[in-house]
């Protein structure tokens, strides 16, 4: 689901994966290759994606809204709990 998720806020790599993995004429994907069935798990992403994407209206961030965790964004903290920033080290001699 999260995939799809993040899928759906790219419709034109959905449309790319949706061209791309389409059966052969032995019901086999053609992308994947190795003999895997088509449909294969990334064309149900996608398809699933393409719901989800007619189900809400995309989102765009305000310009006044800083987008968390990209660089360049104001964060008041760090961007994970596990985050911890570089110490300046002192090198004996130099």
């Amino acid at each position: 689901m999260l995939m799809a998720t993040l899928l759906a806020r790219m419709p034109d790599l959905r449309d790319r994966v949706q061209a791309k993995h389409v059966p052969d004429h032995a019901g086999r994907c053609i992308d994947c290759g190795g003999g895997t069935a088509w449909p294969c798990e990334l064309y149900q992403i996608a398809t699933e994606a393409e719901y989800l994407e007619m189900q809400q209206p995309p989102y765009v961030p305000r310009p006044s809204e800083p987008v968390s965790g990209y660089l360049g964004a104001q964060s008041s903290g760090p961007l994970s709990p596990y985050f911890q920033p570089l110490q300046p080290t002192h090198t004996p001699g130099r």
